[in-house]
């Protein structure tokens, strides 16, 4: 393994080489101190890890990141930053995989890395890489998402210009505003305009709702494939907020909280790049479940090779969104794959898919037949022993069971569909 480090604090640079050269004698570790012999590093050897903090002597290392990015691909891109700032999660950025808090940890540094590791080799295996190949065009991220993300990122950007921009669209002013005033987040004072909303459930739920309501309005009901879209809609609406409270009950960091909410909107978002791409062969893997009484993931392995979780979680990776959105959407089904020894937005998304599918599977208030749910999985008892959670599962049902009037107060009044 070679290490990149460019930092242009001497002493910091020797601290991490002597503590790698005692952990990882096998690595090989180049320091940097100039953007210029940073840039001469990376095109002129292969680099597998690469760390630098967001400016090196007052200028910025974008470029270095980007021209790492062009020139060493597979290689995994770490920013160090002195003072912790949480990220946000929803800027589509293809440059950084992970941020770590300067100084460097190398411990914490070599956990993420064999993580990290693991997980590309496997979104970039050669079954996946063929099924998503042949996708004519990869679905593009909703205008009012982009639009809402460009007016955050610019320095003169404001809650007050997102809220603008999100009331121009009648709908989903109309959802946030429900939202804001659902029981669920139970607020004390009335939310009445959009700007208010925003700033009251914070940009990461609202740019959260936008992104996956804007995919979801561009997928028809699949006539061919007869996978039914409102239905999953639906299941990934319930997903998500249960992925959110999990998340919170178990201490996650708010960044965290954030990925857990937003990954369980999107954990079933391969199925619907499967059933829009290839209508007929989807519509084989529903007849294949149905006929084998087998979960449509299975189905979905028959007739692809890959299912809807890989899918999704390389989706999300072209799409640019952190690793730990990316890990909890692939792994969603199989969690005790990950390398987890404590709750992470796996954790809630997994644990909140299956509580919802179980408990919702003789809801009235669920349209999605048994079949198109794929059974109703059981929460992975070997994955909750990794991480010592074994004894949680029923306080995470107990939160889903409390939520249940919130949930429809926010998204289904009378019979208009509010999401």
């Amino acid at each position: 393994m070679h290490l990149l480090y460019i930092d242009d604090d001497t002493q910091a640079a020797r601290h991490l080489v002597d503590q790698l050269s005692e952990l990882t004698p096998a690595w090989t570790t180049t320091c940097c101190k100039t953007l210029l012999d940073a840039e001469r590093a990376i095109t002129s050897t292969r680099i597998d890890v690469m760390i630098g903090k967001p400016k090196i002597q007052g200028d910025p290392t974008e470029k270095l990141f980007k021209l790492m990015a062009d020139t060493n691909p597979g290689a995994i891109r770490i920013m160090a930053e002195n003072l912790f700032k949480s990220r946000d999660i929803f800027m589509p950025t293809i440059l950084v995989h992970q941020y770590l808090l300067a100084p460097v940890d190398v411990r914490k540094l070599l956990e993420i890395v064999n993580r990290l590791r693991k997980l590309m080799t496997e979104i970039y295996s050669e079954p996946l890489q063929e099924i998503v190949g042949r996708i004519d065009s990869i679905p593009s991220l909703p205008a009012l998402y982009s639009e809402i993300v460009t007016e955050i990122n610019k320095p003169s950007g404001s809650l007050e210009r997102v809220g603008v921009i999100i009331s121009r669209d009648l709908q989903m002013s109309s959802k946030i505003l429900q939202l804001a005033n659902s029981p669920f987040f139970a607020f004390n004072s009335k939310v009445m305009d959009v700007g208010h909303a925003v700033f009251v459930l914070g940009l990461n739920t609202i740019t959260g709702m936008v992104l996956a309501s804007g995919i979801f309005s561009k997928t028809s009901l699949f006539s061919v494939s007869g996978l039914d879209a409102d239905a999953l809609m639906d299941h990934s609406v319930n997903v998500g907020l249960l992925a959110r409270s999990i998340a919170l009950k178990e201490g996650l960091m708010r960044d965290m909280v954030d990925v857990s909410y937003v990954a369980g909107f999107l954990h079933d978002i391969g199925r619907l790049v499967l059933a829009d791409k290839f209508p007929d062969e989807y519509g084989d893997a529903r007849s294949y479940a149905w006929e084998y009484r087998a979960p449509i993931l299975d189905a979905e392995k028959a007739i692809f090779g890959v299912d809807h979780a890989q899918v999704g979680g390389c989706l999300l990776g072209l799409w640019g969104f952190p690793d730990e959105m990316i890990e909890a959407v692939y792994r969603h089904h199989d969690p005790a794959t990950s390398n987890d020894r404590m709750a992470t937005p796996l954790t809630a998304v997994h644990a909140a898919n299956a509580i919802e599918k179980f408990e919702s599977a003789s809801s009235v208030f669920s349209n999605m037949n048994q079949e198109e749910k794929g059974g109703t999985p059981a929460i992975h008892c070997e994955y909750l022993e990794q991480i010592s959670l074994d004894h949680r599962p029923d306080t995470w049902r107990t939160l889903y069971q409390d939520s249940q009037v919130s949930l429809r107060d926010a998204y289904f009044r009378g019979s208009e569909r509010n999401f």
